[in-house]
């Protein structure tokens, strides 16, 4: 089956190329790398099968002028769509990052074609509009890129929701698990991104730091799966060793854990090999006892930002879109340090609580909710500076 990847350059964009290369079943004919051509370049020695490649700048499509084979080559924010429209794969993995992976997976839904979503920002932003887009091309599989999201879907297998009392997925708990609420102001860059078992991309790392991510999840696992938003829980495993549980209404449990050292590339390969007839019960395990796991409760008042998974998910409307948009805007200033990283929940806080959301949604109202939410994270951002 021939294969596209959005976003080879990243992490999991780089974990997937592990996976193609160990087990050789697909054909890799499409990437994006951003403004990584360095990479490309060695993505393209190293796959004679890629034909399509979409780069961001348009400057740097001379470093391909001495190729010895034709490539067809799609450049700035249109290229990853014009790529998706004209490499004709069966399936497309969509590991770009924040709000530039949304259109990509609408138009992969689409083509009905098969997607393995990396790219959380896609069902946050789009909330009730992804079921809807999903309705209507039926033919298009989604399965989710994630250690959580593919773990609650070998738990869930052939149960049925009444058959289940909780969905629970797993947090870490981060760097700042342990540490003391008042010394969060102490709290910088290099602090935040020392995840204790991740090795991430900057944004989603400080997303898991402060719970944002694991909002995130709580949304997605509501419309991977059509949960009921009062049975998803999280707790907390500091190992990362388990990802997912449920919980059966006769008291026993579903568990689905990982390897001792944390690793992308199984959920990654999960969801390349998943086909709608087939189910997986790959490493669940049946427990009454939790107790070996060690499990922790996640303190809400030190982490309150993971609050904005259950608050879009009632909420509704835009906001998903306003909540990502405010989330990316405050964490990328935090990286290249115009805010500290307390001011994160303070703005985000802020503006939640006072903007004045949507509810008749549309692509282009999604777009323009998340202009709008930019604008005004930017200004707070500014004010901050002074």
């Amino acid at each position: 089956m021939n294969l596209v990847i959005l976003g080879a350059s990243g992490s999991i964009g780089k974990q997937t190329i592990e996976v193609v290369k160990k087990e050789k079943k697909w054909d890799l004919v499409g990437i994006s790398v951003g403004n990584n051509v360095k990479y490309a370049l060695n993505l393209l020695k190293e796959f004679p099968s890629i034909k399509y490649l979409s780069i961001l700048n348009k400057n740097d499509l001379n470093y391909f002028n001495n190729l010895n084979r034709e490539i067809k080559i799609f450049t700035g924010s249109e290229g990853i769509l014009e790529l998706i429209n004209t490499s004709g794969a069966e399936i497309y993995v969509n590991a770009l990052a924040g709000f530039s992976g949304v259109l990509p997976s609408i138009k992969i839904i689409e083509k009905e074609k098969k997607l393995c979503l990396a790219n959380k920002e896609t069902i946050v932003c789009l909330g009730e509009l992804y079921s809807e887009i999903l309705g209507k091309h039926k033919k298009a599989i989604v399965v989710p890129i994630d250690s959580e999201h593919a773990g609650l879907k070998k738990c869930i297998g052939k149960f049925k929701d009444s058959e289940i009392s909780e969905y629970i997925i797993t947090a870490s708990g981060g760097p700042f698990f342990d540490l003391n609420k008042d010394d969060f102001k102490k709290i910088e860059l290099k602090d935040a991104l020392n995840h204790p078992n991740w090795k991430m991309g900057n944004k989603i790392t400080i997303d898991s730091s402060c719970m944002i991510n694991k909002a995130f999840e709580i949304i997605e696992a509501h419309y991977l799966f059509n949960i009921p938003i009062n049975k998803i829980k999280v707790l907390v495993d500091r190992k990362s060793y388990v990802h997912a549980l449920v919980k059966l209404k006769d008291g026993t449990y579903r568990v689905n854990y990982g390897p001792k050292i944390p690793t992308m590339t199984r959920p990654i390969s999960f969801a390349l090999n998943y086909k709608k007839d087939r189910n997986f019960y790959t490493d669940v395990k049946k427990y009454s006892d939790l107790e070996r796991f060690s499990f922790k409760i996640l303190d809400k008042n030190k982490f309150p930002l993971i609050k904005y998974g259950e608050f879009v998910l009632n909420k509704k409307g835009n906001s998903g879109v306003v909540f990502n948009a405010i989330s990316e805007e405050c964490v990328n200033s935090f990286i290249q340090g115009k805010i500290k990283y307390v001011d994160i929940e303070q703005i985000v806080d802020k503006i939640m609580n006072s903007f004045d959301f949507e509810y008749d949604l549309s692509i282009n109202k999604i777009i323009d909710s998340d202009k709008k939410a930019r604008l005004r994270a930017q200004k707070l951002i500014s004010n901050e500076r002074r």
